[in-house]
């Protein structure tokens, strides 16, 4: 679903409403995702709910999606609170400023990783990724370097983790340093 989102190509549109239809739970977000990006709609859905939850509250919405009749923002309930504040309900509006995922890079495994905050589609700020231990998130949260890059390794042992009989080697090159404090 996600190649077919960066296709751009609207004509996977229907394809993705009716795997929508009947795909397992854990499956509606990428494919509400790759609606929202083909379509250019975004249905409004629960912030709050459990998955099976929110999974049919995405279906019911673009189950009542009409391609030949795309809906229409209005403005509803306008109400002055101050000087300053107001209260108004937006139905079918297009947010102008968001924060999404950005194209993967040529090559890359991850199809959905860096995002960024974006002003009317285009990506104007960075924010990073979705991973909660990687060096970059460590350091946003104001870990000294030398642990935030420790904690990174521990990401890349699984890659690394050699044939049989290259193992003592990995140990002594990769494990020890993590585990003995030292940084490299």
């Amino acid at each position: 679903m996600v190649g077919l989102e960066l296709m751009g190509d609207p004509a996977a549109i229907g394809g993705l409403r009716d795997w929508l239809a009947r795909a397992p739970a854990e499956l509606v977000w990428g494919l509400h995702h790759a609606l929202v990006r083909l379509c250019g709609w975004e249905p409004l859905t629960p912030l709050e709910a459990d998955r099976p939850a929110w999974a049919d509250a995405v279906r019911q919405a673009w189950a009542g999606w009409d391609s030949a009749r795309p809906a229409r923002p209005r403005v509803e309930g306008v109400e002055l609170l101050d000087g300053a504040r107001a209260r108004l309900v937006v139905h079918n509006g297009r947010a102008c400023v968001g924060i999404d995922y950005d194209p993967p890079p040529p090559g890359s495994s991850w199809p959905r990783w860096d995002k960024s905050l974006r002003i009317a589609e285009r990506p104007v700020y960075a924010v990073g990724s979705d991973c909660g231990t990687c060096e970059t998130s460590l350091r946003l949260l104001g870990w000294p370097v030398d642990r935030a890059a420790r904690a990174l390794m521990l990401c890349r042992i699984e890659d690394s983790w050699g044939p049989p009989d290259d193992r003592g080697k990995w140990l002594n090159e990769t494990i020890q340093p993590l585990l003995s404090g030292e940084t490299r």
